[in-house]
């Protein structure tokens, strides 16, 4: 192999890591997207649906002789509408993180490779390069 092509197939491996950075950088906004879209309709229809029952709790408060068992159902429902988003917002992150890592764990894979066979052939090169000088 000549140097030339040598150092072509070098700098079209670093495209090729380029490339894959690109590639990861829109899967990682791709990801946010998908995980938003899933996401963030239920969590403000949640919160819409939390919003409107604590309007209810405060105004059956306010008559609470004539309506303690509402209060009662209001606040049980309240805490499970409460607990429910808190639980869909710590899926969301999780989920956004389990992706954003497998994303970045292929790309870490596929640049060691290309990075092993970037370095294997500079060793080429540099073999040829001591031939060339001892001639």
């Amino acid at each position: 192999m000549s140097k030339e092509l040598i150092n072509g197939q070098i700098m079209a491996k670093y495209d090729e890591i380029s490339r894959i950075e690109e590639e990861a950088k829109n899967k990682h906004a791709s990801i946010k997207d998908e995980v938003k879209e899933k996401y963030d309709k239920q969590i403000s229809n949640m919160d819409d649906k939390l919003n409107s029952e604590q309007v209810d709790l405060e105004k059956d408060i306010q008559e609470k002789n004539k309506w303690t068992e509402k209060v009662k159902e209001l606040i049980t429902s309240t805490k499970s509408i409460e607990n429910d988003l808190t639980n869909l917002k710590k899926e969301k992150e999780k989920e956004f993180l389990i992706k954003i890592k497998a994303i970045d764990k292929a790309e870490k894979t596929k640049k060691k490779v290309i990075l092993k066979e970037i370095k294997q052939l500079e060793k080429e090169k540099m073999d040829i390069e001591k031939i060339q000088v001892e001639i």
